[in-house]
């Protein structure tokens, strides 16, 4: 069984699909998992200040060109995804080198991992959206829990802080968001999610997302005995 996943090509504007393979993905959301440890024990090092060791430094010049030089797809893939790991945000050396790359890669897996790095350092960028966007719509099972379990961390760990109205990528991420946390099964991990994603992006201040989420996360506390579920929930 394979998973599909959408691609698209610059030079002929057209959307062909890829195949990826359930074990390349699972593998994927592993390493995100112990990513986001890794990461997180990096910020605590950090927390005292925004100097980055001169370990860090090397290491983040190095997947930087890595991620944007490399001719072997595979490693521009494991840069892309090593960046989370470092304890580090946005900033104006990262964030153009990751939307070139994003603007002119062909390769599926490497601009969804580079939307996904932009996401997780914390700059919510209109092509990152986009290309995130995309994959939650067209990817299968584990590519749209890939996605929406890397907005939900990113939110966590740097608060967004853009406008839902006033950004239309944004706006349809959300859209998006609500089909899917619409379905009324309480135990669909891809509708549960999704309700967590619009709690976290907008569930203070947007009355349709609150009201959503709120009947999504009250059914799975109502209806599943899964802790962990409830746990995210609360």
């Amino acid at each position: 069984m394979k998973l599909f996943v959408a691609k698209r090509r610059k030079q002929h504007n057209q959307v062909v699909r890829d195949l990826i393979t359930p074990s390349s993905v699972s593998s994927n959301r592993s390493f995100r998992k112990v990513g986001n440890t890794v990461r997180f024990v990096e910020k605590l090092k950090s927390s005292e200040g925004s100097a980055l060791s001169q370990i860090q430094k090397d290491r983040l010049n190095q997947l930087l060109t890595t991620v944007s030089s490399s001719s072997r797809h595979e490693e521009r893939v494991y840069a892309a995804r090593s960046l989370s790991t470092l304890g580090v945000t946005a900033s104006e050396e990262i964030t153009p080198t990751l939307v070139e790359v994003l603007s002119n890669e062909t390769n599926t897996q490497v601009r969804f991992e580079v939307a996904k790095a932009l996401i997780n350092l914390g700059d919510w960028h209109t092509s990152a959206i986009n290309e995130l966007t995309f994959h939650l719509q067209s990817g299968g099972q584990e590519v749209s829990l890939d996605v929406l379990e890397h907005i939900a961390c990113s939110c966590n760990t740097s608060p967004l802080q853009l406008s839902v109205n006033e950004i239309p990528e944004l706006r349809e991420l959300v859209e998006v968001l609500h089909i899917l946390a619409g379905t009324p099964d309480p135990e669909d991990e891809i509708s549960f999610q999704a309700a967590v994603c619009l709690a976290e992006i907008c569930g203070l201040y947007d009355d349709t997302s609150a009201s959503i989420s709120l009947s999504k996360l009250l059914s799975v506390i109502k209806h599943t005995t899964k802790w962990n579920w409830h746990a995210q929930a609360l």
